[in-house]
């Protein structure tokens, strides 16, 4: 398994690489929205995820998200906040995305969850529903 992160705060990337390589998935970092996008566009199969911290200042509203999911509809994203302010939970409403929002809370969504900083509680719970599956078949 291959994450993606993409955040502007490196130390951000790190903790988040450091938490994915404790659960023996291989994460790679860019603190470059274009680099990112350019890197998941020549091989969207290679990621299994993709985080992405919605709150940076590169990062400017959905744009990054839209242009990931234009080329693979069905990617696994996993939205970094700090929270959730009321544009982010309309727009994943709308779509159908947010698994974890309690406002937004959909049985449809299979592609999409909010991860609140700070995550170092809610990783390993997060990252399980956004793959279906138990931590402990991450590494498989």
């Amino acid at each position: 398994m291959n994450f993606m992160i993409v955040s502007d705060d490196v130390s951000t990337c790190l903790y988040l690489e450091i938490l994915s390589h404790q659960d023996g998935v291989s994460a790679r970092y860019f603190t470059e929205p274009s680099v990112a996008l350019h890197a998941y566009q020549n091989d969207p199969d290679h990621w299994s995820l993709v985080i992405v911290d919605m709150l940076s200042p590169l990062v400017t509203g959905f744009s990054l998200v839209d242009k990931i999911k234009a080329v693979k509809p069905n990617t696994r994203l996993v939205i970094l906040a700090t929270h959730a302010p009321e544009a982010i939970k309309k727009v994943f409403k709308c779509e159908s995305l947010c698994g974890l929002c309690q406002d937004c809370n959909d049985i449809n969504n299979c592609h999409c969850f909010f991860l609140h900083k700070p995550f170092y509680r809610d990783f390993d719970r997060v990252i399980e529903m956004a793959l279906g599956k138990g931590m402990v078949g991450l590494a498989a």
